[in-house]
């Protein structure tokens, strides 16, 4: 029967094989959940940063300035909920087309919204907390 030793040996190969890919999947969910944590931190510390040196700036402007219009028809809110469904969504679903997004839409919304984020800490700051809020 050669190096298997007969149908035994098979189904030890295929159950230890089996327990690699377990392993395998488990780890790459950890360091999803890991690579996720980190970039929400990392968008926290930048916006903490940003709010707390534009604070005055905010007070002057007033609450408005917080409240951004959308890009391509796409609000800060649902560009949030969307960023969090597409990293956290291993269903296979499309996130974009569930929002009534289109793909064309989605992708210039992306643009503007990374643009405003990273240039305007009052829309980082308020993206992170809906960000974090977005349902899973």
């Amino acid at each position: 029967m050669g190096f298997l030793k007969g149908p035994s040996g098979l189904n030890d190969l295929l159950a230890k094989v089996n327990e690699q890919v377990n392993l395998a999947v488990a780890q790459r969910d950890e360091d999803r959940a890991t690579a996720d944590g980190k970039a929400l931190a990392r968008i926290r510390r930048t916006s903490a940063k940003w709010q707390h040196e534009l604070a005055p700036e905010i007070s002057e402007v007033g609450a408005g300035a917080l409240d951004p219009g959308p890009i391509a028809g796409v609000s800060l809110e649902t560009y949030a909920s969307v960023a969090r469904a597409l990293r956290s969504d291993a269903s296979g679903n499309d996130p974009v087309q569930a929002h009534g997004v289109s793909a064309e839409s989605w992708a210039v919304a992306v643009d503007g919204w990374n643009v405003r984020i990273a240039s305007d800490g009052a829309i980082a700051a308020r993206f992170a907390s809906l960000y974090e809020a977005a349902a899973v």
